[in-house]
């Protein structure tokens, strides 16, 4: 996280609820979903299911909220 591009900033939040972080998205052209289980495979799916879909849910509605153009996983 120390190597953020300029004109980024670090957000904290709950990946699992977009409430924790709507208020930080400003409007922008795109949103990059960088949450997931690491070394993902088929004994993971639970893991899978709890934490990737969940989070890409709710970034989805905080991007659509924030009216993000692009959205890429």
């Amino acid at each position: 996280m120390h190597k953020l591009p300029p004109g980024c900033e670090k957000v904290v939040g709950n990946a699992l609820d977009a409430r924790s972080y709507l208020n930080y998205i400003d409007p922008a052209t795109v949103f990059i979903h960088l949450i997931g289980v690491a070394h993902p495979s088929p004994f993971k799916k639970i893991n899978f299911r709890q934490i990737d879909l969940a989070s890409v849910q709710e970034a989805t509605i905080a991007a659509t909220k924030a009216g993000i153009g692009t959205f890429y996983l």
